[in-house]
């Protein structure tokens, strides 16, 4: 190796006055050929341990700010070349230096085929793994492999991370698997079926990118070992034990050059997720799309559809199916094909407090027992082909379907009356829709988007409810008194239809110009029919229309982007004149490289968006034995502006990631808010408009250091919440803090003891009734043990409840053993679970008017015996 110094003499006074320096470190080889994308790190030797890197350009150039008269010592690592590492000494001024690598030669008498991928290596925005070096064998599934890996993380909830950046899509062999949702690869694919796991820090699902503010998205990329592909490969469970439980799943894939298939499926009543809520949705074709409109009513949906937190019994299901099939060097087909279905009991003790203006307050409990049902049809077919010059063709289809049925059985007990209800309800959301878009590049850097939409929507709503309560009296009137039995059926379907264009035009190589328009049609129809009183059709259409125009930058570390749109709404509900309204609705983005191992984002924007469609039928509809609810014809859209600041630091060679993330977010006068009536057991909820504002402010910060033997990640959280309601014409704007802890600790013995302690405390006030405090903590402690071919995953978790008053704690024990027989496919499998203390578990919640505090009985202890076979 060979290494030249040459020294430029700048301006001393400005590093003086800056107590820093420039170091240009020029990387070649032996031809003096610049290597581009080679690492060079500068380490302080002096005694304070910091380091400094940065990756060389194609022009092999790479500038590292470095401290005032420092001793550093040099190393520089690149593919395919030896490494270097020396002693540069002192530097005082600016300076150039050279430095020559050596390629490596490997001179073989016959041909031997090795794994020579070092552990951790790079080329232009990709990070790339050797997943064999990080395999002990304690390693399952893909999930266990990642989570070991510097710089990515796996929580519980499977959101994949890398350098505290979320990782939005997932590949196996450069395709998305399931449309990149990444929780079946994680929880399916063997680990020692991967031979490489790369990070796409600047994934591009088009192949270029049209995103003129610069932003980049994350992506992991799953290589398979070559012995993997072209054959059949997976794993199959079964077990089965008391008391009358049992689990088993499959998944099975093949991967070659132009077809990947992939199919899974399992059932068991262990509780054993097959396919989180999470994951469902965002599968569902677009987000919340199936169910709401362009505002996301996220409570309303989780009352319709999330699966209760603590099913007392419980059967998964989950029949899925993948393929990507390259058609021609061109075109590329995906499908998928996904039939989640949970069955869940629960029994759970409800105990509530009400209190408004005017009305005593309302003590009651409720002893009920649940039954779900919930089905998913999903089918999604995409294909893309790519065509000369950066143009590409996209066209989608897709059809979901939603099912939910629940049965609640419910004795009632308050202060002024004590009744048993039967309250059946089934709802199904159904969404056929289609899409083409087209895509270009070109010269000069103009890009060109332009896509339609056209998608048909259904919705069926069945409620049965009978009670000994004549609550239909007070909400239906006088013909309904003596009434203990309602028949309702809510039925609604419409049409979206959505054209966009987007264009970029490069003025300058710093500076672009942007420009597009839209336009979007929703028409609605809904008829509800009611078996006591009253029949009602409604129907109206919403119409959205919005050109913009703005300019982006990027000069040397800063980028940005300042946007201004014209959005033009408008909303025709029957019997009532056709309403208009404007909004220009700014935006401005920017983005600071500090350093090369710090960035800081600043977010400011400003929104307009309908409500639901559902919420402006101005009709009665019943929800449940108590309530009923009321829309409003004359709502208007919901405004916010909303500002954000980020900032992240990144040292891979320190496996050091830490972070600070801060918004808030003001709703516009008119609000939309929820008038809420309580008129003795009869409670009503009316959507109306408020001259009022209403601001929110959230700050959380994390940090995570990656060592050897050792990981730890802590996070922290603030937020506040202010709620606007109203009850009997008078306004109530109350604020809900909350702050969070959490963290968690994981350490390697040796290679056969993985432990990791985690654990989480929250405090909630309220500026309402009843309590002002509440405490809670949850806690996981795990241990993974291998001896031979015994692997044991042993689990306690503990949670602590309302600990200021009323303390309640539950907690579960759970073990997994699978042993391996020796040189076979074969393993032996057990699953345990016990209840700590009592088999149930307590959830709290509190608004201004109700504090409400709920007690699940939970699953009952299981053991299960079985064997696994991997192919």
């Amino acid at each position: 190796m060979l290494i030249l110094i040459v020294f430029i003499w700048g301006l001393p006074s400005a590093s003086l006055i800056a107590q820093e320096l420039n170091l240009t470190v020029a990387v070649v080889n032996e031809d003096a050929t610049p290597i581009a994308y080679a690492m060079v790190v500068a380490v302080d030797t002096g005694g304070k341990k910091t380091l400094t890197f940065e990756q060389s350009d194609e022009k092999g150039l790479a500038k590292l700010r470095l401290a005032l008269e420092g001793h550093y010592e040099l190393r520089v690592n690149a593919l395919g070349y030896e490494n270097s590492s020396d002693l540069i000494g002192t530097i005082t001024q600016d300076s150039i230096l050279t430095i020559t690598l050596v390629g490596r030669e490997n001179l073989l008498g016959e041909v031997v085929v090795r794994d020579t991928l070092p552990p951790i290596s790079y080329r232009p925005d990709t990070v790339i793994y050797n997943a064999k070096t990080f395999y002990t064998g304690r390693e399952r599934k893909l999930k266990d492999l990642v989570d070991k890996l510097p710089g990515l993380s796996v929580d519980d909830d499977l959101n994949v991370t890398y350098k505290g950046q979320a990782v939005t899509t997932l590949l196996v062999e450069d395709k998305p698997f399931f449309g990149g949702e990444p929780e079946l690869a994680l929880k399916g694919i063997p680990a020692d079926a991967i031979g490489r796991i790369e990070v796409l820090e600047d994934y591009k699902p088009l192949g270029f990118s049209l995103d003129a503010y610069g932003r980049k998205k994350v992506a992991l990329n799953v290589l398979l070992r070559e012995e993997k592909k072209n054959v059949y490969f997976g794993e199959a469970t079964a077990s089965a034990g008391l008391p009358g439980s049992y689990l088993g799943r499959a998944d099975a894939f093949r991967f070659s050059k132009r077809t990947n298939a992939y199919t899974t499926g399992g059932v068991n009543n262990v509780n054993r997720e097959l396919l989180s809520f999470k994951s469902t949705l965002r599968l569902l074709g677009g987000g919340l799309g199936i169910f709401t409109d362009d505002f996301h009513n996220l409570n309303e949906l989780l009352l319709q559809t999330l699966p209760p937190a603590n099913p007392r019994k419980v059967i998964n299901s989950l029949a899925a199916f993948g393929l990507n099939h390259t058609l021609s060097k061109r075109t590329q087909v995906n499908f998928y094909a996904l039939l989640p279905q949970n069955d869940y009991q629960t029994k759970r003790a409800q105990l509530t407090r009400l209190q408004v203006e005017g009305s005593p307050i309302l003590t009651e409990s409720r002893a009920t027992q649940s039954d779900f049902l919930d089905q998913t049809k999903l089918l999604q077919l995409h294909w893309g082909t790519k065509l000369s010059k950066n143009q590409i063709i996209k066209g989608d289809l897709g059809y979901n379907q939603f099912t939910n049925d629940k049965m609640d059985v419910e004795n009632y007990l308050s202060n002024f009356a004590s009744r048993e209800s039967q309250l059946d309800v089934a709802r199904t959301n159904t969404r056929l829709s289609g899409r083409l878009g087209y895509a270009r590049t070109m010269e000069k850097g103009h890009a060109l988007a332009a896509s339609i939409e056209a998608a048909g929507v259904k919705s069926k709503n069945e409620l049965s409810l009978n009670s000994d309560q004549p609550f239909l009296n007070g909400v239906l009137g006088q013909g309904a008194e003596g009434v203990i039995g309602l028949q309702q059926n809510d039925d609604s379907h419409g049409t979206d239809l959505i054209g966009k264009t987007k264009y970029t035009h490069r003025i300058h190589r710093r500076w672009i110009i942007l420009t597009g328009l839209s336009w979007k049609k929703k028409m609605s129809k809904r008829d509800v029919k009611n078996s006591a009183q009253f029949n009602e059709q409604f129907s109206t259409n919403l119409i959205e229309q919005q050109a913009k125009i703005g300019i982006s930058f990027k000069q040397k570390n800063l980028s940005g982007s300042i946007t201004i749109r014209r959005k033009n709404m408008t909303w025709k509900p029957p019997e009532s004149d056709q309403t208009n309204e404007g909004y220009w609705l700014p935006e401005i983005q920017l983005d600071a490289r500090l350093s090369a191992s710090s960035t800081l984002e600043f977010h400011l924007t400003r929104e307009a968006a309908y409500t639901n469609i559902a919420n402006f039928f101005s009709g009665i509809l019943v929800e449940d034995p108590y309530n009923y609810r009321i829309g409003n014809d004359g709502l208007s859209p919901l405004v916010s502006r909303n500002a954000s600041l980020s900032y992240r630091y990144s040292n891979p060679l320190k496996h050091l990631v830490l972070g600070l993330r801060s918004g808030v977010n003001q709703y516009e006068r008119p609000q939309i808010v929820t008038a809420f009536s309580l008129n003795g057991l009869i409670r009503s909820n009316q959507l109306i408009t408020a001259e009022q504002t209403n601001t929110n402010w959230w700050v959380r910060a994390y940090g995570e250091h990656s060592g050897k033997y050792v990981k730890s990640i802590g996070r922290l959280s603030w937020q506040r919440q202010n709620r606007l309601t109203v009850s009997e014409g008078i306004f109530y704007l109350s604020g809900v803090e909350s702050q969070q802890v959490s963290g968690s600790w994981q350490r390697t013995f040796g290679k056969s003891l993985d432990l990791k302690i985690q654990g989480e405390l929250t405090r909630s006030s309220f500026e309402a009734i009843e309590r002002n405090i509440n405490y809670s903590i949850s806690s996981i402690a795990a241990a993974s043990w291998q001896a031979g071919s015994l692997i044991t995953d042993f689990t306690v978790e503990y949670n602590l409840y309302n600990f200021t008053k009323n303390k309640l704690s539950s907690g579960t024990l759970a073990i997994d053993l699978i042993y391996s027989l020796d040189k076979s496919p074969w393993a032996l499998n057990l699953l345990a679970a016990a209840p700590l203390g009592a088999a149930q578990n307590n959830l709290f919640s509190q608004t201004n008017f109700a504090y409400q505090e709920l007690t699940y009985q939970t699953l009952p202890a299981y053991i299960l015996l079985g064997a696994s076979w991997q192919f």
